[in-house]
């Protein structure tokens, strides 16, 4: 061994919680190991490649933490906190005003943003009187990889997130050999059932920030809300 290999280096470390389960973690920066990552997945415009150097840069940088049980806001509101105390707490971001569409340099404030958690966010959504669904939040490969607004993507989100189904008394847990019956289910479902379904999407935690600004253009006061990790950079 060489005589640098006992030279240790100090990395500050801050408290933080998981939004889903509220369990307590301790969150250090970027390493430029981590930025490499980044930059690599960033530069290949690749997805799952991105979906891969996120969860690994979330991996490594906080402690006690399970990768494979955290939801896409988890690791949105993680990524988004190491970052802040990586580069600088503060992210200068254009916003269009809503008026004359000019690009206005907003500076925000990293740390004040928070996962919005709807208070009509349930994890049982009733279908009809005897069937219900027990669902699970999405991870960040389902949402990265899958398009919201494409019925067949959607149609692969929903089966993914649908973990019980409640029949009566009866308790389905889904496994992969239920995914083409449960499928073939929400398929027959009726408008009025499937926006159920729809809903609990629509009302899932995301990062969101509220932004107030004149326009520098036009001078319009501008009420915006930011949503989602690609709005705060």
């Amino acid at each position: 061994m060489g005589a640098l290999s006992s030279i240790k280096l100090t990395t500050p470390t801050y408290e933080d919680k998981i939004p889903s389960t509220k369990t307590k973690v301790k969150i250090r920066p970027f390493r430029v190991g981590d930025e490499k990552t980044l930059l690599v997945a960033s530069q290949s415009e690749d997805l799952r490649q991105m979906s891969n150097a996120l969860k690994s840069i979330v991996k490594n940088c906080v402690e006690p933490v399970d990768i494979n049980e955290l939801t896409s806001y988890d690791i949105e509101y993680l990524f988004l906190k190491i970052r802040s105390k990586s580069v600088g707490e503060t992210s200068n971001i254009g916003i269009l005003c809503s008026v004359c569409d000019v690009a206005n340099e907003i500076k925000v404030d990293l740390e004040s943003v928070t996962v919005d958690i709807p208070k009509d966010h349930s994890h049982f959504v009733k279908i009809e009187e005897n069937i219900a669904f027990g669902m699970k939040d999405p991870d960040i490969d389902e949402i990265l990889n899958n398009d919201l607004e494409n019925p067949e993507s959607f149609g692969k989100i929903i089966v993914s997130a649908v973990k019980t189904v409640y029949h009566g008394e009866e308790v389905i847990e889904i496994t992969d050999n239920d995914k083409e019956e449960l499928e073939e289910l929400i398929d027959n479902m009726t408008s009025e059932q499937f926006q159920k379904i729809r809903d609990y999407f629509e009302t899932m935690p995301r990062l969101r920030k509220k932004i107030e600004f004149e326009c520098g253009s036009c001078g319009h006061f501008n009420e915006q809300i930011l949503e989602g990790l690609s709005s705060f950079f």
